[in-house]
């Protein structure tokens, strides 16, 4: 203040900026509360349209499962089944593959001449199997055929592969069956502990290396890898 009672420049400037100064913090604490207040509302907003979307979802019910339209075969034929291929298939012994040709034939399969089957083979239906010339089956190969299996000639199956037919619509809340055939034509190699999906066809010579997933049909001489498989080269075709 100057002597006449009345403020200097100085003073007032030093007064608006505190002022100022008091105006910014106020605002950044305002900022600062609403940002606090604001994220449990949107949190909250969040997880109510997620609880309301899980209402809208129907819950999957196990128990309505009903495959009742599914028709895999007599039920006597299949009780037999079971005994044969727990002693003469699902065993270590190493049961003649001409005997194992003739048990299969038996009980519906279409088996041509020369078939190679290693002990330790999982067949869901023989029946529903179809198998050419000089085929070979090997060691823990499972083949879960709820549909028909095609099996060209000169095939070969490795060590632990699987065929899988069947598959279920998540989609539903029964949980619905679906199967689809699978086709391995002429040639084809299918790698040890290798997979194939419902309703993929297996071109002519086509390979699945080791551990690969086939969820798409695989064509002709060429080599696929991977889960899921892609293709990566051709197959040599050297005479």
């Amino acid at each position: 203040m100057s002597q006449e009672g009345k403020p200097t420049n100085q003073n007032v400037q030093s007064d608006k900026a505190m002022l100022s100064k008091q105006a910014g913090q106020e605002h950044d604490t305002a900022s600062a509360m609403s940002k606090v207040n604001q994220q449990p509302a949107d949190a909250t907003d969040r997880e109510l349209g997620q609880n309301a979307m899980n209402k809208q979802r129907a819950s999957t019910r196990l128990d309505l499962f009903d495959n009742s339209d599914f028709h895999p075969g007599n039920v006597v034929k299949r009780l037999l089944w079971i005994c044969f291929s727990g002693l003469f298939f699902q065993t270590w012994i190493p049961w003649p593959s001409k005997l194992k040709s003739t048990l299969l034939r038996s009980f519906g399969a279409r088996i041509g001449k020369g078939l190679v089957i290693k002990p330790r083979v999982t067949i869901k239906y023989p029946w529903k199997l179809r198998i050419g010339d000089h085929a070979w089956i090997g060691e823990n190969v499972w083949i879960d055929n709820l549909a028909e299996v095609t099996v060209g000639s000169h095939v070969c199956i490795s060590q632990g592969a699987l065929l899988l037919c069947g598959n279920h619509n998540f989609k539903t809340p029964t949980f619905d069956l679906i199967t689809h055939p699978i086709t391995l034509e002429d040639g084809v190699w299918i790698g040890a502990k290798s997979a194939i999906a419902p309703g993929v066809t297996c071109g002519s010579h086509s390979v699945l290396a080791l551990g690969s997933v086939a969820t798409k049909d695989l064509e002709a001489w060429t080599v696929y890898q991977g889960n899921p498989a892609t293709a990566k080269k051709p197959r040599p075709t050297n005479s």
